[in-house]
């Protein structure tokens, strides 16, 4: 979730690659896109160097691991979630059990070890569906207390008024949803829930309501590669910070 980043900034188009975007799209035109598809995004293109600048040892450059200085910082606290994506990283989903989670003390215990190291980091909580935690809050709150910029990431299923107001109140300053088309068979497939991307574009409504800064991020795939430029346009139109594109 690196692309989150440049969301406290401007609005911008982010993708997570090395040296610029893949063969396929560096003339400006996903493959099965229009010709200039990218060109016509309504955000400026930024790409993100892997591994980015200050990326330290952890990013596979030279150096020492004791000064390293984490200024972006994603925890998933959750392997749960209510969706099955076909391509999350940790296969979360809802045969994980609470029970095999840090509890909240330790959780406290380790915010408060990271912000001895950066009292200021940005710290994105995620998961598995972060909203699953019912102390999620609590931690949001304990490290926004503690200095840091929180913000969370989620499918956007569970995001209700009274959660995202909670969020707020908890000092949570984003929310980075994933929407992965606005064709609902194929969103809903790739993530393996009826109904989940009504239930997204509904919560991404609300956070505008509740003008609590947001992201979308999508993740390109063969079955998304020709709506881009609509997506974009999409998240332009809902008053998103940025669209955070990346790469399997």
């Amino acid at each position: 979730m690196r692309g989150t980043e440049v969301g406290r900034t401007l609005p911008t188009v982010s993708s997570g690659l090395s040296s610029g975007l893949p063969s396929g799209l560096s003339s400006g035109s996903a493959p099965g896109a229009p010709a200039g598809a990218l060109e016509a995004f309504p955000f400026p293109l930024t790409t993100s160097p892997v591994p980015s600048p200050g990326d330290g040892v952890a990013g596979g450059r030279s150096g020492d691991a004791d000064t390293f200085l984490p200024h972006v910082v994603a925890w998933n606290l959750t392997r749960r979630c209510n969706l099955s994506c076909a391509h999350c990283y940790i296969s979360a989903g809802s045969w994980h059990e609470a029970a095999s989670e840090l509890p909240t003390d330790a959780c406290r215990r380790i915010l408060d070890e990271l912000l001895e190291v950066n009292p200021n980091p940005m710290l994105i909580l995620s998961g598995g569906e972060p909203l699953l935690r019912e102390d999620l809050e609590t931690l949001a709150r304990h490290a926004s207390d503690g200095g840091a910029t929180v913000v969370v990431g989620t499918n956007g299923t569970r995001l209700t008024d009274a959660r995202i107001q909670s969020l707020m109140e908890a000092g949570v300053k984003g929310v980075a949803v994933s929407v992965d088309s606005l064709d609902p068979a194929y969103h809903d497939r790739f993530r393996h829930g009826t109904g989940a991307l009504e239930d997204t574009l509904a919560a991404v409504d609300r956070l505008r309501e509740h003008r609590l800064d947001f992201v979308v991020q999508t993740s390109l795939t063969r079955g998304n590669r020709g709506e881009l430029s609509r997506l974009a346009e999409w998240s332009a139109e809902r008053g998103a910070l940025s669209f955070n594109l990346y790469f399997l």
